[in-house]
Parts: C-alpha cells; sequence; structure tokens
C-alpha cells in the first residue's frame, strides 16, 4: 500500500468517526426523547409490554439510523449502497431493540449497568453487524469480523450510556459514545478493507 492510499484510508477514518459522533448525537437524542413518551402513550392503551416493543422500535431505529448515515455516504466510493447500509442496518437494530423491550419491559430497571451494556450491544450491535455483514457479503468483501467488531463498539458505547443516563446533557454523552462507536468501527472497517486490498493482490 503506497502512501497515497494509506493517507485516502486515514482520511476515511477521521470522516467515519466524525460523522458517527454527529449521528449518535442527533440520532440518539431524538431516540431518547422520542421512545418513553410515545411508548408510555402506547402502554396506556395497549399494556406495557406493547409500549416496550414501540419504545424499543423507535430507539432502535433513530440510534441507528444516526450512527450510520454518514458512514454509509462514505461507503458509496467502496461500491456499497448507502440506502442498504443504512437501512439494513436501522431495521435490524428496530426489530432487535422492539423484541427485546417487548420481552424484558418489567425488568430493565433492575438490571445492573454491566447488564443493561451487554443487552443494548447484543440487542443493537450484534443484529446491526449481521445484516450489514450480509450486504458487505454481497459485494464479495470478506467480513466475517464484522458482526463482532460492531456488538464490541456498541458494548462500549452502552457503557457510557448507561453510567451517565442520569446526567442532564446528553447530547454531549452522545457525540462521545459515537465518538468511541466511530473509533472502533471505523477502524474495523479500515481493517477489513486492507484485508480485502492484500487478498486481491
Amino acid at each position: 500500500m503506497n502512501d497515497k492510499q494509506k493517507q485516502y484510508d486515514w482520511a476515511f477514518g477521521l470522516l467515519w468517526l466524525i460523522t458517527c459522533a454527529v449521528g449518535v448525537a442527533i440520532g440518539g437524542s431524538l431516540a431518547f426523547l422520542s421512545m418513553w413518551g410515545v411508548g408510555e402513550a402506547v402502554g396506556n392503551v395497549a399494556g406495557e409490554n406493547v409500549g416496550g416493543m414501540v419504545a424499543g422500535l423507535l430507539f432502535g431505529f433513530l440510534f441507528a439510523l444516526g450512527a450510520n448515515v454518514g458512514p454509509g455516504i462514505l461507503l458509496v466510493r467502496k461500491g456499497i449502497s448507502a440506502a442498504r447500509w443504512i437501512i439494513y442496518g436501522s431495521v435490524a437494530a428496530a426489530l432487535s431493540v422492539s423484541i427485546t423491550l417487548g420481552l424484558a419491559f418489567n425488568v430493565v430497571d433492575e438490571m445492573s449497568e454491566a447488564a443493561s451494556a451487554v443487552v443494548i450491544a447484543l440487542a443493537l450491535g450484534l443484529p446491526i453487524g449481521i445484516a450489514q455483514w450480509l450486504l458487505l457479503r454481497q459485494r464479495g468483501m470478506s467480513a466475517n469480523g464484522w458482526p463482532l467488531i460492531s456488538t464490541a463498539a456498541y458494548f462500549l458505547v452502552a457503557i457510557i450510556i448507561t453510567t451517565t443516563s442520569e446526567d442532564s446533557n446528553m447530547p454531549l454523552i452522545l457525540a462521545s459514545a459515537g465518538l468511541i462507536l466511530g473509533a472502533v468501527t471505523g477502524l474495523g472497517m479500515m481493517w477489513l478493507q486492507r484485508r480485502q486490498t492484500v487478498a486481491a493482490a
């Protein structure tokens, strides 16, 4: 790999990092603002579990949407559809978090921070990683590590969120979480691309 290519890779990684941070700050804020209000309103009519499912649907979709818009646009230059990258990840997250909250709505408040972080990582990071891995496979990219990268990244994000959830400065906290998410997934994507380049050489 020549110096020009390395510079391009690091520029790509930096843009990925920035867009993740901004996207998570916006999408995450919208997710937190809307999920409980709407979920509670639905729960009063249809029951707590249904309200939990609606809250999860909103949270998963909006959070993943914010996290994936910027990277999805950046991946267009790599021959990957931005729309599919964003939609695959957002829909997978929405369905997974919805089912998770629907099943565990009554015990969410009783979970420890560590348990909550694991649940969030499995409900967000794993389905997003699997959905996007399928897309990467369709493009002929060897990306078997992507679900693990995504799950690990969202686990770190979940730790930040669960340990600071009572803080009033949520947009700043979410932006910090977005930086962590962008750093882990951005470096992971750069690693996958370099492996692909070496394999093709």
